[in-house]
């Protein structure tokens, strides 16, 4: 080896090992570009039963959102505060809207950061009792959130229960039906 090749060899060595580090910064950078206004996400959920009765309308002999919970990370929702005891737990308060796309009330988790990654849960709960028969009936659905950003793009998806339904937007929309036993 010449001593007047090392200083070459030296720099190519030193651009390898920057180009190296480089990409491995990149590869591993998880941190939305600031510069960009992520919209909020939001999630709606119509809740009826078996004979079209909205469970969410307040005015319906059939309402039933009362005993609706949602849980979602550490917190859970419910439509009205509860008359809890001070060392109980203490639920957040889960909007009920009727929007002018449908004629049905809906429960809705609203502005959920956007410029955050998402792969979680909401676990939608809900006792409820048919009033011919008395009988309780427990139900639940998992709606699973899947948000991903990388720099200044963001992919969404969601499932319920496991199954893949197609919607890849920040808002999603779900009608779950009741059944009685």
């Amino acid at each position: 080896m010449r001593k007047k090749n090392i200083p070459q060899y030296l720099l190519v060595a030193a651009v390898l090992l920057s180009a190296a580090m480089s990409a491995c910064t990149v590869k591993n950078e998880v941190k939305p570009d600031s510069s960009v206004q992520w919209d909020p996400i939001s999630l709606k959920i119509y809740i009826k039963d078996t004979n079209n009765f909205d469970l969410l309308d307040t005015t319906s002999e059939n309402y039933a959102g009362d005993q609706l919970t949602i849980k979602f990370k550490n917190k859970q929702y419910k439509i009205n505060y509860p008359k809890i005891a001070k060392d109980e737990f203490n639920y957040e308060e889960l909007q009920v809207e009727k929007t002018a796309d449908s004629s049905l009330f809906c429960a809705k988790v609203a502005n959920l950061d956007g410029s955050v990654n998402y792969d979680d849960d909401f676990l939608v709960l809900w006792k409820v009792k048919k009033p011919e028969k008395g009988q309780p009936s427990s139900t639940q659905n998992i709606i699973h959130l899947r948000h991903t950003i990388y720099k200044n793009q963001s992919k969404t998806s969601w499932l319920i229960d496991d199954k893949n339904t197609g919607i890849e937007s920040y808002t999603a929309a779900f009608e779950i039906l009741v059944t009685f036993k």
